[in-house]
């Protein structure tokens, strides 16, 4: 329903914002039990941050254009391509692509590989978190840095990843829904810290602004 809304209601609005409010208002107006749909949305929101590895390793896809300008850039300080030799030194970087185009073929006849490096390198985060204690070792931090070197240093495309851990990303649309189950059932709680709820959406509003 919520993509039908999407399609059909030029708002801009992801389906699932509109799936997150149906399911609000179904629970609200008591259609839908929260008991039938609690442990369903609770195991979905517990697993979110591993729906966000694919879209975060996209940024792999960047890495092309920043090395070629940083190689350019450290040519022009140092001197050791330009001028002497004329050109860099990219000798390598036609057995690079070749292995790239072997590694490419072999993993996807896997349709589950970028699926399986993922949750993988959630667990090491996991585990890396959970002995440290330390809050930078957050474990999506942690697993979006492994899979990008697992794919960089494979020669890996990103495309090629993706076929496998978009099965990942496509569970990203009900877990944002089941968000409606705690909302519904904290709705209390919220409105007495609605000033912390505001500061909080906020300062995660700029905070994305300013990244970006």
């Amino acid at each position: 329903i919520g993509e039908l809304m999407n399609m059909f209601i030029p708002l801009s609005i992801p389906a699932s914002i509109w799936g997150l409010v149906l399911m609000f208002l179904c629970l609200k107006l008591h259609i839908i039990k929260p008991e039938d749909v609690r442990e369903t949305a609770k195991l979905l929101i517990e697993i979110m941050p591993i729906m966000f590895i694919p879209a975060a390793v996209g940024l792999v896809e960047s890495w092309g254009s920043i090395q070629s300008n940083l190689l350019a850039y450290n040519c022009y300080i140092y001197n050791n391509c330009y001028g002497s030799f004329g050109h860099c030194n990219t000798g390598h970087y036609k057995n690079g692509q070749k292995e790239e185009k072997s590694m490419n073929d072999y993993f996807q006849d896997s349709v589950f590989f970028g699926a399986a490096v993922s949750l993988l390198a959630y667990g090491l985060g996991a585990v890396l978190n959970k002995k440290t204690k330390l809050a930078i070792l957050n474990p999506l931090l942690i697993s979006i840095v492994a899979t990008i070197l697992v794919i960089t240093l494979g020669h890996i495309d990103y495309d090629t990843y993706n076929y496998g851990a978009k099965y990942l990303s496509y569970l990203l649309t009900p877990a944002t829904v089941c968000l409606a189950v705690p909302l519904y059932e904290k709705l209390e709680l919220l409105k007495e810290n609605i000033k912390a709820v505001i500061a909080g959406i906020g300062t995660g509003v700029i905070t994305s602004l300013l990244s970006v």
